[in-house]
């Protein structure tokens, strides 16, 4: 069996193709094959086929799609390609059949020949890579929820294009280009490396004044749809033209103009000194946005408030800045706050971080974030976005081409992202939460009362901000021993009094997650408070689901604190209170 999502998306056997059914059938099918070897939630499949409006029987519907791809496959003795696997389903299939990812390697292996200065085979491995595409990527699919993952897949062709057309410049091989590059630039108008190819070539040809109304008419093109003017290459190329600085053309088919410098922005915030733990999750995460063979998934760590997910990212983030010379790029998305960040304004600070004039910043969100996407694609860049609100909102902000990484921080999962990957951010252990207070309060004062400490660990419920807390009160009366700190925590009626300083409070966080919520999980958590319970699974919810719940006659905060602290809820307050009410 051979998979093709780089086209019309289609499976064959033997040459000839499989029926597949309907647009639903290829759509749950390219969901599986864009995660394969991945489990993809029956949830997550529902939202790609039927977005906010799904039918009451769309998990009924996905299994007959299941069971029907199934008999097709299986008549070509490949029945096992789907597999069921909680919560959800998995393709699992040689890597080898599927066309997106042979497409990854041979773009990667040619960016590798590029790299070592042989552009014959890097020009050769590209147009392998270019002779798999049938069409735009998931042709047909257009009215699924994978629209994002198609736009994905097309920047990628456009850049295998780009950088094969780069190689076939650098290697001598340019004579027939300028047919192709016409094309190409009546496709793309205001993809300004392919101006510069096509003028490069039309000027090597001889045909300099063809190659001047080339920049002309790409100046037009971008004031016109844009409202900015050509970038710094594109105009330092213009200029070399119209002086004739032959040597420095036939230099540089990449139109790298020298002398030209290029901001690298390091927007990173600082990580604390007394960083501590998630060894585990800083590994995966490492591994994931290396570069590689592949372009980087990218990485959603979702948790609830509290757990560390800002200073994981940016700890990952330091460590992977000498993968990513260009730079990194940061932004507070303030997605639990009254006003999250609008992504036009965020579009605008990254856009004049990589050196556009304030002049020349389109005013719209589409153009800014097509200017953003054109500016990072000759650029291997880390975006990190802190506190995301929405999918809605971090789309506008991921770049298109594979050589930038992103790692996104929110308390939703942001399940609306497809071809993300998901670190599922919990409170820390026993240990490391003991060690935490340790680098916070100091050595000396933990150990004088060990036992105090661990109880103002397990008060805290092993949450790195509850810990953070309680350290600035303690520095602020270091001769203050650690027992009396822990018995007023035992007060479970006023422990969240405690765990505030300044404005910073375990209470105020706990608030933005619960103003969050939909009215009927906001409701379920508030009649849930009225038993006392420390922690609750869905399991124990039905038994009461339905009855006459009294409203509370009166509550203090001890609820709060119960249901934040349980270490033993499966999903955290916020989640258990919505699979209560799912």
């Amino acid at each position: 069996m051979e998979f093709r999502l780089l086209g019309p998306v289609s499976a064959h056997h033997g040459g000839q193709p499989v029926p597949l059914g309907g647009a639903k059938p290829k759509a749950l099918l390219a969901a599986l094959l864009l995660e394969h070897g991945r489990v993809v939630a029956t949830s997550r499949l529902v939202d790609i086929l039927w977005g906010d409006e799904p039918p009451d029987t769309a998990r009924a519907l996905i299994q007959t799609y299941v069971s029907t791809l199934r008999r097709a496959f299986a008549k070509h003795g490949a029945g096992e390609v789907i597999a069921t696997a909680s919560p959800g389903y998995v393709a699992r299939l040689d890597p080898g059949t599927l066309d997106s990812v042979v497409f990854a390697r041979l773009l990667a292996d040619g960016r590798a020949a590029a790299a070592a200065g042989d552009h014959p085979r890097a020009a050769e491995l590209l147009r392998r890579a270019g002779e798999l595409w049938q069409g735009p990527a998931l042709s047909g699919l257009e009215d699924s929820g994978l629209s994002a993952e198609a736009a994905r897949l097309d920047e990628l062709r456009t850049a295998a294009v780009e950088e094969r057309i780069a190689a076939e410049i650098a290697a001598g091989q340019w004579g027939h280009l300028a047919a192709e590059l016409t094309v190409l630039v009546g496709r793309h108008p205001t993809n300004e490396r392919l101006r510069g190819q096509l003028m490069t070539v039309l000027y090597r040809l001889g045909r300099q004044a063809e190659a001047l109304a080339c920049y002309r008419e790409a100046r037009e093109v971008l004031i016109e749809e844009l409202g900015v003017e050509p970038g710094a290459e594109l105009t330092a190329l213009h200029h070399a033209i119209l002086r004739g600085e032959t040597e420095q053309l036939a230099a540089s088919p990449e139109q790298t103009v020298p002398g030209t410098v290029r901001p690298v922005p390091a927007q990173l915030p600082p990580v604390p000194a007394d960083f501590t733990g998630r060894a585990a999750e800083i590994e995966a995460l490492l591994a994931a946005l290396r570069p590689g063979g592949g372009a980087p998934a990218p990485q959603i760590i979702a948790g609830p408030g509290g757990t560390g997910k800002s200073t994981l990212a940016v700890a990952v983030g330091h460590r992977l800045a000498e993968h990513f010379p260009d730079g990194q790029l940061y932004a507070e998305l303030r997605g639990m706050s009254d006003a999250p960040a609008d992504p036009a304004e965020v579009l605008a600070r990254f856009l004049r971080a990589l050196g556009v004039d304030q002049a020349q910043l389109p005013e719209g969100a589409e153009e800014r974030a097509d200017l953003y996407r054109t500016l990072l694609a000759q650029r291997r860049m880390l975006i990190v976005l802190d506190d995301a609100a929405s999918a809605q909102q971090v789309r506008p902000l991921l770049p298109g081409r594979p050589g930038c990484a992103v790692v996104i921080t929110s308390r939703d999962r942001l399940a609306g992202l497809p071809g993300t990957t998901l670190t599922d951010l919990r409170v820390l252990d026993a240990e490391e939460a003991l060690l935490l207070l340790r680098r916070l309060a100091g050595d000396e004062r933990v150990d004088e009362d060990v036992e105090a400490a661990r109880r103002i660990v397990d008060y805290c419920g092993h949450l790195p901000l509850a810990l953070r807390i309680v350290s600035a009160r303690l520095a602020g009366r270091r001769a203050l021993p650690l027992k009396p700190l822990a018995d007023r925590l035992a007060d479970e009626s006023r422990r969240l009094n405690h765990l505030s300083a300044g404005d910073v409070g375990v209470r105020s966080s706990i608030e933005l997650s619960y103003r969050a919520l939909d009215p009927q999980s906001s409701s379920t958590l508030r009649r849930l408070g009225w038993f006392g319970v420390p922690d609750f699974s869905p399991g124990w919810c039905p038994g009461w689901w339905g009855r006459a719940w009294p409203r509370p006659r009166s509550w203090s905060s001890s609820w709060w604190t119960r249901t934040w602290s349980s270490s033993s809820a499966s999903t955290g307050w916020v989640g258990c209170a919505t699979a209560c009410t799912t």
